[in-house]
């Protein structure tokens, strides 16, 4: 398991992750769109992970701010869970 502990591979865990969330956001957005429904999703839940994501987003502009496509991609998720949770209102209160 060398790649586990070299930096090399170490420095694409957020790019990995980023793409990971987004599979699991688009995922979500697929199936309320494709079943027209939001049943079983969790405003509270989405809020809160689209916060940690911001977060995480302050960490990227103000700790390290060379790295402008994880920055980028983290900026792009953070519109895509706002799409979610907008998609989750629209089910719940006006489809």
């Amino acid at each position: 398991m060398k790649f586990w502990n070299d930096p090399k591979y170490v420095s694409q865990i957020p790019y990995v992750t980023t793409a990971l969330f987004s599979f699991g956001a688009l995922s979500q957005l697929y199936r309320m769109w494709a079943y027209r429904t939001a049943a079983g999703q969790s405003l509270v839940g989405w809020s809160v992970v689209t916060l940690a994501l911001v977060l995480f987003l302050q960490f990227y502009r103000v700790i390290i701010p060379k790295e402008k496509v994880a920055f980028y991609s983290c900026l792009g998720e953070t519109f895509l869970y706002a799409a979610v949770i907008a998609s989750i209102v629209y089910f719940r209160h006006y489809a």
